[in-house]
């Protein structure tokens, strides 16, 4: 989450999440974190 802010600030791309399986990608959703980062 800190990463992705400091990217934000500086204009950088953003975070992106690859090969999770679907445990960690649920995780992701019930956290919200799907919102913040782009997972493929």
């Amino acid at each position: 989450m800190t990463t992705q802010q400091a990217m934000e600030e500086t204009g950088r791309p953003d975070v992106t999440v690859r090969g999770a399986n679907a445990e960690i990608r649920e995780v992701f959703v019930i956290t919200g974190f799907n919102n913040v980062l782009n997972i493929e």
